[in-house]
């Protein structure tokens, strides 16, 4: 019997992971491919899981930590997908923040279980407007969000440049010229996972017997902790209402708190990694996020109006988590007196702790 194949794909916040896996399965199940998501977040309450869940896929979400430090949750997820579920293919998603995925995940899993299942090459989506600003400017990237980045790039065994129907032709070539100077031997991919331009490539290359974990960054841990200590985290869930009882616009309303946030966070300069919004009501939904000032508010789903509906947020920024919250409280204030009303589900906001990986290995397998 062939084994299931687990593909992890990395990348930081907004680099546009959770659109790529959903690209990428969609091609996969029209060949007949059972195929599993796992999640993974800091906290419960992700918009990604809901959004994948929504478009038909089994997905598991392991939250409270990231996959290196709840390695133990995560084979348990795909060992129930394999086992049970009878996965063909299982996509993982890590935590945006997330670095060193090859010593602390892939070794370890070819290492504990070469029998079990097969790890993909490791991919590392890359959007590329952050790529240009950090690769002109190397050695301002020695700590914060930047550093992240780099090492994440660093162990990719395939670099997967996302957008790309955002950029020109010269900017292609330019950022190849970029490319070149810091990763002249690694394999890239170029896609739009949202325009499904590159993906079935991308998809020869995940379903091929390439060696995975080829590369091992080398992560200082105190300058890494110190890099996602910068970033705030907040997830929350709400049913949202008029007072009324009025038909709504979601769609609209989707769109219109999403930028009343972004002004709120440039207003104060504060750097977006990402604002993502999944509103639902029966079978109808509406999915937004917020990536950077250029790309600016983008909306999927359908329009559709009902007297209520449920709310996940998720915000990634680089301030303090309180800060956020003060944040999206005054913008749900200023709905509030208009009428609107907000019953609060769950909600968390938080610094993320000091990564602590079950397992770290120094060579590959």
């Amino acid at each position: 019997m062939k084994k299931s194949k687990i593909i992890f794909v990395g990348g930081f916040l907004g680099a546009g992971k959770t659109t790529l896996l959903n690209c990428a399965s969609k091609i996969l199940k029209s060949r007949s491919i059972k195929i599993g998501v796992i999640t993974n977040d800091q906290a419960v309450g992700l918009v990604d899981t809901n959004i994948l869940q929504h478009n038909g896929l089994i997905v598991s979400e392991i939250s409270g930590k990231c996959f290196c430090c709840d390695f133990n949750g995560l084979v348990d997820a795909i060992d129930y997908m394999v086992k049970v579920l009878h996965c063909e293919l299982i996509l993982a998603e890590p935590v945006g923040s997330c670095t060193d995925l090859c010593s602390t995940l892939i070794q370890p899993l070819k290492k504990l279980f070469p029998n079990a299942f097969e790890v993909a090459p490791l991919s590392v989506l890359v959007d590329p407007l952050k790529l240009f600003a950090t690769l002109k400017n190397l050695d301002s990237h020695k700590e914060g969000s930047g550093y992240i980045y780099i090492k994440q790039w660093e162990e990719a065994d395939y670099i997967v440049v996302n957008k790309l129907d955002l950029l020109e032709n010269d900017q292609i070539d330019e950022l190849k010229d970029l490319i070149n100077t810091k990763f002249s031997d690694y394999p890239i991919c170029w896609i739009s996972s949202q325009k499904s331009i590159g993906v079935e490539d991308w998809i020869v290359v995940i379903l091929s017997d390439i060696k995975s974990g080829k590369r091992l960054a080398n992560v200082d841990y105190d300058v890494y902790a110190l890099c996602e200590s910068r970033m705030g985290w907040y997830n929350a869930s709400f049913m949202i209402g008029l007072e009324n009882l009025t038909i709504m616009d979601w769609q609209g309303f989707n769109r219109e708190i999403l930028a009343l946030i972004q002004k709120e966070f440039e207003s104060k300069k504060i750097i977006i990694a990402h604002v993502k919004t999944f509103l639902k009501s029966g079978v109808n939904f509406s999915a937004g996020n917020i990536i950077n000032e250029i790309e600016g508010v983008d909306i999927r789903g359908t329009e559709f109006a009902s007297r209520s509906v449920r709310m996940v947020i998720n915000i990634r920024a680089e301030t303090s988590h309180w800060t956020i919250d003060e944040i999206v409280n005054d913008v749900l204030q200023s709905y509030m007196e208009h009428g609107f009303k907000f019953e609060m589900i769950a909600k968390k906001h938080f610094t993320p702790m000091r990564p602590e990986p079950i397992h770290r290995f120094g060579i590959t397998c």
